[in-house]
């Protein structure tokens, strides 16, 4: 929701844009702004009409009601004091229609306006609801003081006859319900907005809770999530997966003699070829350092040796400028076959120490926990 967007550049500089203001307290904001606006509106009319109609009481209480809506702006606008603008703009509502029905009587439909109090201040979204819910209750007897007092205990100063009297009634009824719907409908936008802006949030958290911030792979804590789940799978249907653990060869004397920059660069690449070269199933997470973890569900051992393979031969085959100088990159891998009666851990273990035989072996291969591979060509397809 923006109606900020929506207004003429003459007038949005009367206001400040909702997402200037804080979220939780846009509602008010945009209750005390556009409320008060309207009200502004209002009263200017009910001026010319009570100067026309020489009602003189009331055409200098709008005066009086115009200069308590224009303060109430500025405490909003310029001081932040939202809560008090409001409550100053409610004084001003409950004085105006009591002093309106005392003068006028009952059948000219001010005491309508009392009626938007309630969504009013609940729209203003008030920290206590002790206020809002008193100013309503204190608007309530107000409305049955001023209908006993109006109809059987006073006589109205002024009448202004037809068919100004039917005209005035219907102007206040269409104006009072304008603005009770008016509340009722920022309350429900912004309402939706914050929730949209919390669900933004919750998003953000889980990302920034499951996911590497440099290269963009899931953390360990959530390949571990992922790793578990599979292993649950496999106990329970027997749906075989392949887990990987595979490291950059030579790490360190890249980030030694290239600088910290060029290793980062090294390991967002070394991600990006690891996710786009396996299926959209598999999981890839960066286990620490230069190290990943690869997770192949539905597959055997064969066939995750093969697939490895490919992302080996991939990782191989970048190059990296920097300085004049050319740089390219290996990994080593180390694979295991996920078994029902194994552990998590054991599998860890298995692909872990794979790895280190591939380390010792000359490094740039592919090694399984139980046959070594250093050819594609001796591994079948999935």
């Amino acid at each position: 929701m923006n109606l900020y967007a929506h207004l003429p550049p003459s007038f949005r500089v009367l206001l400040r844009s909702p997402d200037e203001v804080d979220p939780k307290r846009r509602s008010t904001y945009l209750i005390a702004m556009y409320g008060g606006l309207l009200a502004i509106v209002i009263h200017i009319t009910f001026l010319l009409l009570f100067r026309l109609t020489e009602v003189g009481p009331l055409y200098t209480l709008n005066f009086f009601s115009i200069a308590i809506y224009l303060y109430s702006y500025y405490l909003v606008r310029v001081k932040d004091h939202f809560h008090v603008g409001i409550l100053i703009a409610v004084g001003e509502v409950l004085l105006h229609q009591g002093l309106a029905v005392y003068y006028l009587g009952w059948d000219y439909g001010f005491q309508y306006y009392l009626l938007s109090m309630a969504s009013f201040l609940l729209a203003g979204r008030f920290r206590n609801l002790l206020l809002p819910l008193t100013i309503v209750g204190i608007t309530a007897l107000l409305l049955l003081w001023l209908y006993f007092v109006g109809q059987y205990l006073h006589t109205p100063h002024y009448s202004m006859g037809e068919p100004v009297s039917s005209l005035l009634y219907a102007f206040n009824l269409t104006a009072a319900g304008f603005l009770v719907t008016f509340f009722a409908v920022i309350n429900e936008l912004t309402r939706r907005d914050y929730e949209r802006q919390l669900l933004d949030i919750q998003s953000n958290l889980y990302r920034a809770a499951t996911t590497d911030e440099l290269t963009g792979l899931y953390n360990r804590r959530r390949t571990q999530e992922h790793v578990d789940l599979e292993m649950a799978r496999v106990r329970r249907a027997g749906a075989p997966f392949v887990l990987a653990i595979g490291d950059i060869d030579n790490f360190k004397l890249i980030n030694d003699e290239f600088g910290h920059e060029v290793g980062d660069l090294v390991l967002r690449r070394v991600a990006t070829t690891l996710r786009e070269g396996l299926r959209d199933q598999d999981v890839v997470g960066r286990w620490g350092g230069e190290e990943f973890v690869l997770l192949l569900p539905h597959t055997s051992l064969e066939g995750g040796l093969h697939a490895l393979e490919k992302v080996r031969a991939t990782v191989a085959g970048l190059t990296f400028e920097h300085g004049g100088q050319r740089l390219t990159v290996s990994m080593t891998f180390g694979a295991t076959q996920a078994r029902p009666t194994a552990s998590v851990d054991a599998l860890l273990s298995e692909a872990d120490h794979a790895l280190y035989r591939g380390k010792h072996a000359g490094k740039n291969c592919v090694v399984s926990a139980v046959v070594e591979m250093n050819s594609v060509e001796t591994a079948p397809e999935v």
